[in-house]
């Protein structure tokens, strides 16, 4: 063979595309397969699954379309190799690959195999006579089946021939049929089944009179007529079903005979399908498969069967027939259908019903489920508002928004409550006539429904009806609307504008309405008012104005809350400014950390209950701050609130001991046991957080994000920043890096600074040592990182991973006094994290050492 074509084999076996030239003479198959039976015996896994891959490859080529002298060679040189001196796995593969393309090449040598010792081998060479279109693949199948007597092999053979579809053996098939080995008998029944020629046809009717074995017979049956009507002859899978009926006592046999009777006759089955449901003797699967096979032949007389029987029918069977009058989408059905669903006391009947409505129903149907929906509760009520909203008839917007002018009062609540879920905006002008005049019940749902079916137009509308006398409810149902409606609006600034101009010709009542709209959009520019109502004469006006800002979701107003808090003249109205005040401490953006302790001991010297002490409490255990510890002591030892204390005492020595772990530690060893017995998991938790804690480094100061555009990570982690020239760039604009994780402090998360790809940001800190020693530096990172230490690069890892917590050890040295580390971590893309700390050369915490920012 040349060189030429041992290296178009090479490339075939790389890709089973590579087709053989016709014009070339055949390659040196003998050649091609001994070299590849030893990579296919090789004992390394891998490499034998890239051998196994490539000589598949070529067997595909091989036999290819107009490939035939290439397959037929290739098989030859194949059946050389099959023989107890090639090794098992090179055998294995032989065998799986002339399963794959041999012919009849192949057939006397796979028989052979059947004598061999190996019964992987026997097993494989069954199954590659299987797939053997030659019919001397079937002779062999059934001679060495006649001569067998291990019933699982027996078993095995028939059910080949069976795959095969070998006529020839209907004969040999039908006498084994009838044997009284229970297995062999069965899987000769099944395998007449799968020729299902008329031979086996005939074989099997023959059984079926006589045969022990009736139901797999049956079932086998049942397989020809498929076929049958697979051929288009359905008088004989009609006469087949027929036959299955009546010998048959199997509930799937009978089922699946009715099946085969519906599909070969037509509307014709319609006699036989109708005794099957009205004998009260049958098995409930016969009966609901009579129905569905009914429910699905043409015409109208189907649904006319179907709906003379439902009154009769038990519930369970009821069921079956709403279901399938629904799925014929036949309207003749609806009358019936929502007869049985009113006579019937049957909640599945009753659900059934309901939901069929929505593929039968009409504009008539919109009552009947509004009333339902209006009367009932649980499960009846969720389907009927459901079917309500999805009902498929062509108007039902127009006849959902008459019914909700028309019809009952809960009723018409249905009818909107179907328009809001349908979207159905054509709806607004009716709604908004409805929200003015009519039952109050309907009005609240009209306004409930505008919230989210209005626009900006309907904004003033609402306003107007503000301005007038109104029943509570139906006030408080506008001001909702209102208020998501403004939430929502294209133009939010419009309209605000529009709320603070209807202040003036406002009477008290409608005030606090805008107040109260106002106040639940949190929106800043509608301070003005809110302050405005505050120093109202109107004691109403003026109590809106305090809950609203009690309520007001940013801090702008946390210096009005302080003096109402202290001043207001009504108790009621100090406890809302205080707890209101107490709430928006924390989310202060504009206060430092001192400035919201002074806020917390403020409102703490403001009341003595112990509600609002408990929610400052909880606040001040957040902040990473001692002052915050030394406040909350003061509370430990108070009945009232005391365990409350503890708890934000634990939470606050967790939070410092990120800032500083040696006074954060101290206080908890000084104070926790004093703490209560309820606290004491939280105290192991806590000490705990101690213990994991030592020597990981959570104290750092960032810079960047660094990003060059157009350019990839790899290139970012090799270009130079201004923190790599300190001399040049003192400050490169270093802040301090705030823990992400407060349970792994020593762990951040990147993405918080920024969710980019293909960027880096710097990360610095001081090791001070008390002299100098070898130690350990523990990091890790997502993705690459490089650190130096002191300004020598101690590390590098230039790769794309997941962070694994502080994952790598790297062996570094120590100088006395304060050591200078630096990190640059870059970002591929998705998770971008880095963690460190210090440990001795064998893993143990270093006393004394202290990590801090770089002064």
């Amino acid at each position: 063979m040349t060189r030429l074509h041992i290296a178009a084999l090479i490339l075939v076996a790389a890709s089973a595309s590579t087709a053989f030239a016709q014009s070339d003479p055949l390659p040196d198959f003998d050649l091609i397969v001994a070299q590849h039976v030893a990579r296919l015996s090789t004992e390394d896994p891998a490499d034998r699954q890239r051998a196994q891959l490539g000589f598949e490859g070529i067997c595909l080529s091989a036999a290819r379309p107009g490939g035939e002298a290439e397959r037929r060679g290739l098989c030859e040189a194949m059946l050389l190799h099959l023989g107890p001196e090639t090794p098992h796995e090179a055998r294995y593969w032989l065998i799986r690959m002339l399963e794959r393309i041999g012919h009849d090449e192949s057939v006397d040598a796979l028989a052979k195999l059947f004598a061999d010792p190996d019964e992987r081998v026997r097993e494989l060479a069954r199954r590659a006579l299987e797939a053997n279109p030659s019919p001397a693949a079937a002779e062999h199948l059934r001679n060495y089946q006649s001569i067998t007597s291990a019933t699982p092999l027996r078993v095995a053979l028939i059910n080949s021939l069976g795959s095969h579809r070998d006529a020839t053996s209907v004969a040999q098939l039908a006498d084994t049929a009838a044997a009284n080995e229970p297995q062999v008998a069965r899987a000769a029944i099944a395998a007449l089944g799968e020729i299902a020629d008329p031979a086996a046809q005939s074989a099997l009717m023959t059984l079926l009179a006589d045969s022990p074995y009736r139901e797999s017979v049956a079932a086998a049956l049942l397989r020809v007529a498929d076929k049958r009507l697979t051929e288009g002859n359905k008088d004989e899978a009609a006469k087949i079903a027929k036959q299955v009926l009546q010998a048959s006592t199997s509930e799937l046999s009978r089922v699946g005979a009715l099946n085969a009777l519906a599909a070969s006759n037509g509307i014709a089955a319609l006699p036989l399908l109708e005794a099957t449901l009205d004998d009260v003797a049958a098995e409930f699967r016969n009966r609901a498969a009579a129905l569905r096979f009914i429910a699905e032949l043409p015409g109208s007389q189907p649904t006319t069967a179907l709906t003379r029987r439902l009154p009769e029918l038990p519930p369970e069977l009821q069921v079956v027939a709403i279901h399938s009058l629904a799925e014929r989408r036949d309207t003749a059905a609806r009358g019936p259908v929502i007869a049985a669903l009113e006579a019937s006391d049957d909640e599945r009947v009753r659900l059934a019903g309901l939901w069929s409505l929505r593929h039968l129903g009409d504009d008539q149907a919109v009552g009947t489920l509004s009333a339902i929906a209006a009367d009932s509760d649980g499960e009846e009520q969720r389907v009927a508002r459901e079917s309500l909203a999805r009902l498929e008839h062509t108007n039902l917007d127009d006849a959902l928004i008459t019914g909700m002018r028309e019809l009952a009062p809960q009723q018409r609540v249905e009818c909107i409550r179907a328009l809001e879920t349908r979207r159905c905006f054509a709806a607004t002008p009716a709604l908004l006539k409805i929200a003015r005049d009519g039952p109050e019940d309907v009005r609240v749902a009209a306004l409930e429904a505008l919230s989210s079916l209005g626009g900006d137009a309907t904004i003033s509308e609402l306003l107007q009806m503000l301005m007038q006398k109104l029943p509570r409810e139906i006030r408080s149902a506008a001001e909702e609307s209102l208020s998501r409606l403004c939430g929502t609006s294209e133009q939010p600034s419009v309209a605000m504008q529009t709320l603070l101009a209807t202040w003036e010709p406002a009477g008290d009542v409608s005030r606090i309405s805008l107040i109260r709209v106002i106040g639940r959009l949190g929106d800043d520019a509608g301070l003005p008012l809110i302050r405005t109502g505050l120093n109202a004469g109107d004691q109403a006006v003026s109590d809106a104005a305090v809950r609203a800002l009690a309520d007001w979701p940013t801090s702008t107003v946390l210096d009005e809350l302080s003096v109402l808090a202290r001043d207001a003249e009504s108790q009621t109205h100090k406890i809302l400014a205080l707890r209101g005040m107490i709430r928006l401490i924390e989310s202060a953006t504009d206060r430092d950390a001192q400035a919201k302790i002074a806020l917390y001991r403020e409102a703490l010297s403001l009341t003595d209950r112990p509600e609002e002490i408990r929610l400052a409490l909880a606040g001040l255990g957040r902040l990473r701050e001692e002052a915050a510890i030394r406040l909350i002591e003061n509370y430990l030892d108070d009945e009232a609130v005391g365990n409350e204390a503890g708890a934000a005492f634990l939470q606050a020595v967790r939070a410092f001991a990120v800032i500083d772990t040696p006074a954060a530690r101290s206080a908890f060893d000084t104070t926790a046991p004093h703490l209560g017995e309820q606290l004491q998991p939280t105290i192991d938790e806590t000490r705990a957080f101690f213990t994991a804690l030592q020597g990981n480094i959570t104290q750092w100061e960032y810079a960047g994000p660094y990003t060059v555009e157009g350019e990839k990570w790899s290139k970012v982690y090799d270009m130079t920043f201004a923190p790599d020239k300190p001399t040049e760039h003192p400050t490169a604009g270093w802040r301090p890096l705030k823990p992400t994780n407060l349970d792994e402090p020593w762990s951040f998360d990147l993405t918080s600074i920024d969710t980019g790809s293909d960027r880096c940001i710097y990360a610095r800190t001081s090791i001070w040592s008390v002299d100098e020693r070898p130690a350990k530096l523990l990091i890790g990172s997502d993705d690459a990182v490089r650190v130096l230490l002191n300004g020598e690069a101690v590390y590098e890892s230039k790769g794309i991973r997941g962070h694994s917590p502080l994952g790598d050890e790297v062996p570094i040295t120590l100088t006395a006094g304060r050591n200078y580390l630096l990190l640059k971590v870059v970002q591929a893309s998705g998770g971008w994290a880095f963690s460190c700390g210090v440990r001795d050369e064998d893993g143990a915490i270093i006393d004394g050492l202290i990590f801090e920012p770089p002064q």
